[in-house]
């Protein structure tokens, strides 16, 4: 017969093995649970999961998986439309859907930051201006910085989106903001040979003498000197007419000279053939034109300083 002292060391064995049992069913559980049926990781549809994140996460989400279901019914559950990031963006700067807008709209969200700012361009950046009309309709406002450092009328200048662009002029966007974040829009808009948008910058309030700045398209460059060399009329018209100097330039070339130098260079096909004649009669108007108003091929690097007012002696 056992001792006393044996049992107890059985019964202590016992629990132990049976406590083992349960820890190892368990774990099998959770891992079944995690990895799946198929032997393969579980990967969340749509908005993740409430473990994964919060609600103002999953709605960020939701609305960059174009998910309006979920977005409402996030809205609905608490998620917050004003929710900041650590990047500084908030949901409405990740819509792409007037369905989604209107609802975040709806449950409180601001439109006068930075995050619709952000909207603004990514629908630029999509060729949307529905979307963009429809966000400066509802009071977004077009002069604020988004967080990444961009501007409306800069990101739809260097996309050429024209339709953008003046929508946003027309809701009162600055051609010259505070802090420029990039080089000139009237030089941006004539080395894309975009007449419309030189016009409508120049009307606004551009400067016609403004110099380009990057490298890239090369320092000390006016709008005028990019249009001589897109042979752009309109653009060359319209910035002579606005007080462009014929001669400013710091690059050592004048619109004129780039006029001169300017080439077609289409293929020799008979519709291309008949396009050559009419860039070169293009570029004899803009060479007259330039010449009409004193251009030369000497770059001055500044404009003449205006005369200082001359003080009468008053008269007894």
């Amino acid at each position: 017969m056992p001792s006393p002292l044996a049992r107890s060391a059985a019964v202590c064995c016992a629990l132990l093995l049976c406590i083992g049992v349960a820890a190892c069913r368990a774990t099998h559980s959770a891992i079944r649970v995690s990895i799946g049926t198929a032997g393969h990781a579980v990967r969340p549809k749509g908005p993740r999961d409430a473990r994964l994140g919060s609600l103002n996460e999953q709605l960020v989400d939701a609305l960059a998986e174009f998910n309006s279901r979920a977005v409402k019914k996030l809205l609905r559950d608490g998620a917050d439309p004003n929710y900041v990031d650590r990047n500084g963006y908030t949901p409405i700067s990740w819509v792409s859907d007037v369905s989604d807008a209107r609802a975040l709209l709806a449950a409180g969200a601001r439109m006068d930051g930075a995050g619709a700012s952000a909207a603004i361009c990514r629908a630029i950046e999509g060729k949307d201006p529905a979307m963009v009309a429809w966000l400066l309709a509802h009071g977004a406002n077009p002069n604020v910085i988004t967080p990444d450092g961009d501007l409306p009328l800069t990101d739809a200048t260097d996309w050429n989106e024209t339709s953008s662009a003046l929508a946003l002029l027309r809701a009162g966007a600055k051609v010259s903001p505070p802090r420029q974040v990039e080089d000139s829009l009237v030089v941006c808009a004539a080395i894309d040979a975009n007449p419309e948008l030189v016009v409508a910058f120049l009307r606004h309030g551009a400067d016609p003498n403004s110099l380009s700045t990057e490298a890239t398209w090369g320092i000390g460059r006016t709008a005028l000197f990019w249009a001589a060399t897109n042979v752009d009329v309109a653009s060359v018209a319209a910035l002579l007419a606005r007080g462009a100097s014929p001669n400013l330039s710091r690059c050592g070339e004048t619109p004129l000279t780039a006029a001169l130098r300017s080439r077609y260079d289409g293929s020799p096909s008979d519709w291309d053939h008949r396009s050559r004649r009419r860039y070169l009669y293009d570029q004899k108007q803009v060479i007259v034109m330039l010449r009409s108003f004193g251009a030369t091929l000497v770059p001055v690097d500044a404009l003449p300083a205006a005369p200082k007012p001359v003080r009468r002696p008053a008269v007894r």
